[in-house]
């Protein structure tokens, strides 16, 4: 009888203690799935295996019975499944495991109007109206305007003179387009020292910056007719030999040293409706007299640079 009482007793303790490892076993398996916990910000996180293979679960079902985002940030840590970390109140962070099948939400579509052509697009009537393109011509008939010229809106600019004459003619015109400008340094070059007299005819309205500077052959200048022109800043300087200019009776201003050492330059008529004359316009002009009106802006040119003039 005692004999097997301790038997039973030793039967028992080997049950207990085979339960105890079993326990211990259990937990150990069970704890190296839980993520490690963090520090800083306190945190939950409850772990959902997946359970897509017994029949009997209904995810839809479980899913609905949680307050979780419907649109998901999915992650690739494991590859039977994805992972979406959905924030929470109170510092709280759930990690659901959904099935690798899971259908999430589709984003809703988004209606694009169609691009509408240039073409098809309404134009305002007050728009306004688009400049024209610039065109340079490089030579056309060089022995009758033997320039290059820049076209636009239906003006000429005249860019460079290429021509060979010694007295060339400012064209009114060419092809029909009225010349109105002579361009910066356009007679300022090779071909420029080599005139020795110029008429400006009557389109011409703006003699730009340099336009006959170094001409040290040109003699004589000559505006045709009486058109209001603006005369630029060295437009004539070093034109050592210019000995005669005839402006226009309607010149509005001359920029400054447009005159500048023009050393032969005798009697020069510079008309009241002149209401500006820039600085050292008439530098080094050492043979100069100003015939001028009265308190016109010539007149006070004349008093400021102690240059001599006559009033008529």
């Amino acid at each position: 009888m005692k004999k097997t009482t301790k038997i039973l007793a030793a039967v028992a303790v080997s049950i207990v203690i085979i339960a105890t490892i079993a326990t211990v076993s259990l937990y150990k398996d069970n704890s190296s799935v839980l993520p490690a916990e963090t520090t800083g910000i306190p945190s939950t996180t409850a772990y959902i295996p997946p359970t897509e293979t017994e029949s009997w679960f209904d995810w839809n079902a479980f899913a609905s019975t949680l307050d979780l985002s419907t649109e998901p940030d999915s992650s690739l840590l494991d590859p039977s499944a994805s992972t979406t970390v959905v924030p929470s109140t109170n510092n709280v962070v759930i990690s659901v495991v959904y099935p690798s099948d899971y259908q999430f939400p589709t984003a809703p579509q988004i209606s694009v109007p169609p691009v509408v052509s240039q073409s098809q697009q309404p134009v305002s009537s007050t728009a306004a109206p688009t400049k024209p393109a610039e065109t340079t011509v490089k030579e056309v008939t060089p022995e009758l305007h033997p320039y290059e010229y820049t076209i636009y809106d239906g003006e000429i600019t005249l860019d460079k003179y290429i021509g060979d004459s010694k007295t060339p003619l400012i064209p009114a015109e060419i092809d029909g387009k009225p010349v109105t400008v002579i361009g910066r340094d356009c007679f300022n070059g090779t071909k420029g020292k080599n005139i020795e007299s110029v008429i400006i005819t009557s389109n011409v309205t703006k003699v730009g910056v340099a336009a006959f500077k170094n001409c040290s052959n040109l003699e004589r200048v000559v505006f045709t007719d009486d058109t209001s022109v603006e005369i630029g800043a060295s437009a004539f300087a070093n034109c050592t030999s210019l000995n005669r200019v005839c402006l226009s009776s309607q010149t509005v201003s001359i920029g400054a040293n447009a005159f500048e050492n023009c050393s032969s330059l005798g009697d020069l008529a510079i008309p009241a409706t002149v209401k500006e004359i820039g600085p050292n316009a008439f530098l080094g002009c050492s043979k100069i007299k100003i015939r001028c009106k009265q308190d016109s802006e010539a007149h006070a040119t004349a008093l400021r640079y102690e240059i001599p003039y006559v009033l008529e």
